[in-house]
């Protein structure tokens, strides 16, 4: 759904992957959409890592956290500045999966602009 609303899409299964990917992409990364959970483990919350070494690496990129173990009220209250937007995975329908979509998209648009 995303690329087929424009943006260039990169993924990566693992917390190495995505590392390496960041430290690839120099100053093309408009958004990322972190799992919080990488591993299968419920208790493991390795996105949040990996969302505050994208912060440190970039800055003013939106970061969306999306999980299925953890409702922002879960979690450390600080998380809430890491984060633009948090979604729980199963929570949407078809249609606020749409919304999603089109915030992702404005989320992407505008840091891309304000890095022009």
């Amino acid at each position: 759904m995303f690329a087929e609303s424009g943006l260039t899409v990169r993924e990566a299964a693992s917390m190495d992957e995505a590392v390496e990917l960041i430290g690839d992409q120099e100053d093309e990364i408009d958004l990322a959409i972190i799992d919080i959970n990488l591993t299968g483990d419920p208790l493991d919350q390795s996105g949040v890592e990996l969302a505050r070494l994208l912060r440190k690496q970039h800055p003013t990129v939106p970061v969306v956290a999306y999980s299925a173990y953890y409702s922002e009220d879960e979690v450390d209250p600080d998380l809430h500045t890491l984060f633009a937007e948090w979604v729980v995975k199963g929570s949407m329908s078809v249609r606020s999966l749409d919304e999603f979509v089109d915030r992702c998209h404005s989320l992407a648009r505008q840091h891309h602009r304000s890095n022009e």
